[in-house]
């Protein structure tokens, strides 16, 4: 069966394609975040989220489009190499966080990272799907000789600091960028999305 327009030529065609999906745009990567500390956060390490702070990353707090292009620029930069351990393959973008005692978490990097880093750096979710071996071979490989066991203990020393008071955050980086900023997701629906994204994950 000839597609709708077929007997109109080429442009009938195309017309008719345009009815049935949406051009894609190639996405200008964003490179350059003004104020971004690079420096900061260096190292693989067990980086546990505070509770009021869940889904407020940079992904929930930008249009989907926007975190194309800082993925996509972050990876590149980076040579589409992870910034912690040097491995290639599948690459995501993650943030550094500063919490000040003002109660303020601002973001002050964006880190092109492996999945194994990736995993490690969010180890509290990666319990909860069973990668517990895993992420500990990985840290064990990149800092030999550390306790990552001890290392862990400590992690949830801090979290559970953490969690003793509400945290606003700052992300100014991404502003200056000339991204605009969403608002993130409510306090009060966070538990159901943690769910529901465990859930999709498997």
């Amino acid at each position: 069966i000839a597609p709708v327009g077929y007997h109109h030529g080429n442009a009938g065609v195309a017309a008719a394609m345009r009815l049935q999906w949406r051009v894609v745009q190639e996405v200008e990567p964003i490179t350059d975040l003004p104020g971004e500390d690079r420096a900061f956060g260096s190292g693989l390490f067990v980086d546990l989220i505070p509770r009021s702070c869940w889904f407020t990353n940079v992904r929930y707090c930008v249009a989907p489009e926007d975190w194309t292009r800082l993925s996509v620029g972050i990876r590149q930069r980076a040579g589409n190499r992870c910034e912690i351990c040097g491995d290639g393959g599948v690459l995501e973008a993650h943030e550094r966080w500063d919490y000040r005692p003002d109660g303020t978490q601002i973001l002050k990097r964006l880190v092109s990272v492996c999945r194994p880093c990736h995993q490690v750096t969010h180890f509290g979710l990666s319990q909860l799907r069973g990668l517990e071996d895993e992420c500990a071979k990985h840290w064990a490989r990149v800092n030999p000789g550390g306790d990552f066991d001890a290392h862990v203990e400590q992690a949830f020393a801090i979290w559970d600091s953490r969690n003793r008071r509400d945290w606003v955050l700052d992300l100014s980086i991404i502003g200056n960028a000339g991204l605009h900023i969403v608002k993130p997701v409510a306090a009060s629906e966070r538990r159901a999305v943690a769910e529901r994204t465990l859930r999709d994950s498997g």
